[in-house]
This record gives C-alpha cells, sequence and structure tokens, in this order.
C-alpha cells in the first residue's frame, strides 16, 4: 500500500516537476486532475492526499513564480525607449547644423569679378599735352599693348574717339580732336593692325571726362578714347 501510494505520488507530481522545468504549468494541469482522480479511484490512502496537498502548493507557488517573471518581462520595454530619445535628438539638432553652415555662407564675401580683357582694353586711354597731337612716351606704350590685342583678336575692330578740353574754338577744337586719333590710328598700323580694322571720329569738346574747369580737368579731357567694335562675349 505504502509503496502504492508512493507511486502515484509520483505519478500526480511528475507533471508538476515538468511544468516547473518548462514554464507551460498551465497545460499540465488537465492531466494532473484526471490523474488525480484515477489514483483515488485505484490507491486511496492517506499519503496520496497528502502527496496531493504537496503538488497543489507546489502549483500555486509556480503560477506566483511565473507571474512574476512576466512582470519582470516588461522591463525591456522601458530600455527600448532610449534608442528613441537619441533619435528625437538628432532629429533637434540637424536643423541647428543647417542654420550653422547657411549662417558660414553668408558671411562668406562674394568674390567680385574682375574686368575682362575687352573692359581692361576700352578703359585705357592716351592723354596729350595742350594743343598737341604728339604721342607721348606713356601713350605709344600703351598702344603698343592694343597692337599686341588687336593683332591677337583679328575678330574685332577699333574706333579712335579723338577729345579735347574746352578751351579753344568747337571748330578748331574738333579738328585738333581728329588729329589727335589720326596720330594714334598711324602708330598703331606702323606696328602691323591692319589700316581697314581701325576708325576715326573726333568729339572736340562735347565729350569731357571730367566737367571742372581746371587744369587738372583739362589734362583728363584731352585724350584718345578707344571702343572695340564687331564680336562681344
Amino acid at each position: 500500500m505504502n509503496e502504492d501510494g508512493r507511486g502515484a505520488g509520483e505519478s500526480i507530481l511528475s507533471p508538476l516537476f515538468h511544468g516547473l522545468k518548462t514554464g507551460i504549468l498551465f497545460q499540465e494541469i488537465p492531466g494532473l486532475c484526471k490523474l488525480v482522480s484515477s489514483s483515488l479511484r485505484i490507491y486511496g490512502g492517506v499519503k496520496v492526499v497528502k502527496r496531493l496537498f504537496w503538488g497543489l502548493s507546489v502549483i500555486v507557488l509556480s503560477v506566483a513564480m511565473g507571474l512574476a517573471y512576466g512582470c519582470c518581462a516588461k522591463k525591456p520595454v522601458v530600455m527600448s525607449e532610449k534608442p528613441a530619445e537619441a533619435a528625437v535628438v538628432v532629429q533637434e539638432t540637424m536643423p541647428q547644423e543647417t542654420a550653422v553652415v547657411e549662417a558660414q555662407q553668408k558671411e562668406e564675401p562674394a568674390v567680385p569679378a574682375g574686368p575682362t580683357e575687352i573692359e581692361i582694353f576700352e578703359l585705357e586711354k592716351i592723354y596729350f599735352d595742350f594743343d598737341m597731337a604728339e604721342l607721348k612716351a606713356e601713350a605709344r606704350e600703351m598702344l603698343k599693348k592694343k597692337a599686341e590685342w588687336l593683332k591677337a583678336n583679328p575678330e574685332y575692330s577699333l574706333l579712335i574717339e579723338g577729345n579735347c578740353d574746352e578751351r579753344g574754338t568747337m571748330a578748331y577744337n574738333l579738328a585738333l580732336g581728329e588729329r589727335r586719333a589720326g596720330a594714334a590710328m598711324k602708330y598703331l598700323v606702323d606696328l602691323g593692325v591692319p589700316a581697314e580694322k581701325i576708325s576715326t571720329v573726333s568729339y572736340g569738346e562735347e565729350k569731357p571726362f571730367d566737367a571742372g574747369h581746371d587744369e587738372e580737368a583739362w589734362a583728363k579731357n584731352r585724350r584718345d578714347d578707344f571702343t572695340l567694335t564687331g564680336v562681344k562675349p
């Protein structure tokens, strides 16, 4: 009888230990109930009942441990919030970095474009002494540079504009301006620039560079201007 009761108890507790090891207690309970019922009918006895109560206590304890384990299993959810916070920080810093880059770009001053070869050519003038049409030394040096450029760029033609200061009559100054433009043209042709590429005009005193009425202004107005004609970029 004792051996039978012990065998029945071991048969009852076997599912309990299996459930405790595997963690699937609730799946073993229906089988346990059937086993208890059949064991009581067959074996009976106090030891079996005691073992039954001891097994039920183990079940209750195991269920409590399972609930506690389930609560602890939720903790990793809190840990998953950290990457989200990091992502938020990255998103918040991106506009700031963009603003810094934009500010640096605004602080960098734009580099102004320098004058082109054509603009330099036309800005460089030659000057004459009072009531004179002879080329000075600096004028000849300037005309040499212009001759080299014209020969290197044959697609351009040149207009030479003779000018005078306000002193003298209008007719006299028109004639003087023509002589000044002609002197520059002759020198360029002597340097190898085709004559058909050059034309002249005199404005006399009609186009002063400086509107003043003193020697400083008059010196700026006794000049030849150079304008390129033809294809310009």
